[in-house]
């Protein structure tokens, strides 16, 4: 095979795992606490939502329901 065949083949890849990290549901009812190397970054509200992979985890998820 050519090089720049794998090169673009092991691109592909490293972008498509990069998306599947990043991509969090957060399921109804509840919020997800987002922290970026352990301090408070932001709130993720329910839905489909974006995170930084390898960056940002999500801390804890609070129930929003009484």
């Amino acid at each position: 095979m050519d090089a720049a065949v794998i090169l673009l083949v092991a691109s592909a890849l490293f972008t498509l795992i990069l998306l599947a990290k990043g991509l969090r549901s957060i399921t109804q009812g509840t919020i997800g606490v987002v922290t970026m190397f352990g301090k408070y970054r932001r709130i993720l509200y329910p839905g489909l939502n974006f995170m930084i992979p390898f960056v940002e985890r999500i801390h804890r998820m609070v129930s929003i329901q009484n």
